[in-house]
Parts: structure tokens; C-alpha cells; sequence
């Protein structure tokens, strides 16, 4: 049993593949929102997301190129100059690399404000669309 495995490992490469892509800024982004209990109202976290950020020097702002709920993401943290995600995707893995990384707590979703600036349609998929 054992030849025929390897036998079929030499044909058959099932090893996943690994990408780096870069972006300017990596965000980690909290988004909160009001708790509707009316006697003790308090913030609660509606989610996190991971956010891409690409600098526009047409604008010189950024914009987002990509985002991804950060339960799908694993921080792999400063990798010499570089702060590091990983994030699982069909056919193997994605790291994304930024030279900055913030950590942000939001009423509003950053995301979804940038759209009116960059449509998604013409934003880099550097997640490999939503899953």
C-alpha cells in the first residue's frame, strides 16, 4: 500500500501553493454598533475584518484593495520590515505583506466608506473574492 502512494506522490504534487502579495497598510479593523437595550445600552463588536490598503498617488490617499473577515486570517505578525497575514484559499495559501499595520475600533466600516471613492469593480483581489 504504502509503494502505491508513492508511487502516486510522484505523479500527483499536492502540495499547496503559497503567494506573497504586498499592499501599503494592512488594517485590522473592529466594527462596532450600539446594543439596542434600552436600560444599560453598550458597544458591541458587529465584526472584524482585515483591510488592504493601496496608496493613489493621482489622490495621494489610500484606498482598499481588498478585505477579508479576520476570523478567516492569521496574523503572522513583523517579518523583518513587513507585518504579515496568512490567509487559506482554494489551491493554497495567500500572505499579505504591508510595511504598516493599524489596529482600529470603527462605528462605521471603513470598507464600505472607501466604496464611493473606488468602486469594488476596479479593486485589486487579493483575497481571492469572499468565501
Amino acid at each position: 500500500m504504502i509503494a502505491v502512494l508513492l508511487y502516486l506522490a510522484m505523479f500527483f504534487d499536492a502540495r499547496p501553493t503559497v503567494t506573497e502579495v504586498r499592499c501599503d497598510r494592512l488594517e485590522l479593523n473592529h466594527c462596532y454598533d450600539v446594543s439596542r437595550e434600552a436600560a444599560k445600552p453598550k458597544l458591541v463588536e458587529r465584526f472584524a475584518q482585515w483591510i488592504a490598503w493601496d496608496f493613489c498617488a493621482k489622490h495621494n490617499e489610500m484606498h482598499v484593495a481588498d478585505w477579508i473577515m479576520a476570523k478567516q486570517a492569521q496574523y503572522l505578525g513583523l517579518d523583518g520590515q513587513n507585518y504579515r497575514i496568512l490567509v487559506s484559499r482554494s489551491g493554497g495559501f495567500v500572505i499579505v505583506a504591508a510595511p504598516v499595520c493599524l489596529e482600529t475600533w470603527t462605528m462605521n466600516d471603513p470598507e464600505v466608506d472607501d466604496q464611493a471613492k473606488l468602486p469594488t469593480a476596479q479593486r485589486r483581489k487579493i483575497f481571492g473574492g469572499r468565501q
